[in-house]
């Protein structure tokens, strides 16, 4: 998965073909990052950081990946069917709700019922500009392992004629892929393990070792945002 924006003219119709190969690269991707050096120690909320350059080079794009595993059972616990209504139903939707930077997103353009081309939009904190990013975004179920179930959520930098650069808005480049699978420890309890790795371009005047140093611990703080809001949707009985 290189860091480049796919023409919206690469992908054929149908895309369902297209589409597999996507989600083939992205299994493949996640797969490999228990091999990733680590690059930041587990924190307080379980989560560890792993990296991985794209390619050689002191100051190449990474791949930055992080690692947690949650309790299914009890008053705090999130379990699949909890990972899955978060982020594999309504997946930008419901991250504008915990993401505080992310202030308007669109559908550009729905290719099947999982798979769609966004618009997201960011605003942060001066003095950054905003951004806007335009990535596929595809979901899909893993065929069960031991009666264990897993998901993926992958998004695609994509160049669309229907979303082109808007004025004031720095056009950034963002992949990423997520996997959520049920594993069973060692105490016959299943707990769910959560592995996000992202690569990205802020583009602009930032400079890209400043982006990168900060992402291991931006993508960590996403964790505990994530857990926290899907306990308060089912304390509210939302869900």
């Amino acid at each position: 998965m290189p860091l480049t924006a796919l023409p919206r003219s690469s992908i054929p119709s149908p895309p369902h073909t297209f589409l597999d190969e996507q989600i083939e690269s992205a299994w493949e991707l996640i797969a490999s990052v228990p091999d990733w050096p680590l690059s930041r120690a587990r924190d307080r909320n379980g989560v560890e950081g792993r990296s991985r350059p794209l390619q050689e080079g002191e100051r190449a794009p990474t791949w930055h990946a992080r690692v947690s595993v949650h309790e299914a059972e009890g008053e705090e616990g999130v379990g699949w069917e909890d990972f899955w209504r978060g982020l594999g139903e309504r997946h930008t939707e419901n991250e504008a709700m915990y993401i505080k930077d992310l202030r308007d997103f669109e559908t550009v353009e729905t290719l099947t019922p999982s798979a769609r081309i966004m618009r997201i939009h960011y605003a942060f904190p001066f003095p950054f500009s905003p951004r806007d990013f335009t990535p596929l975004l595809l979901t899909s179920h893993l065929p069960p392992s031991d009666n264990l179930r897993a998901f993926l959520v992958v998004q695609v930098a994509v160049d669309h004629l229907a979303a082109p650069p808007r004025k004031g808005v720095v056009r950034g480049l963002y992949s990423s892929v997520e996997r959520v699978r049920e594993v069973r420890g060692e105490d016959g309890r299943v707990r769910c393990e959560w592995t996000m790795a992202t690569i990205s371009d802020a583009g602009g005047n930032v400079p890209g070792w400043v982006a990168e140093k900060t992402i291991p611990g931006e993508i960590a703080e996403d964790v505990p945002l994530f857990l926290n809001w899907v306990r308060k949707r089912k304390q509210d009985g939302a869900w």
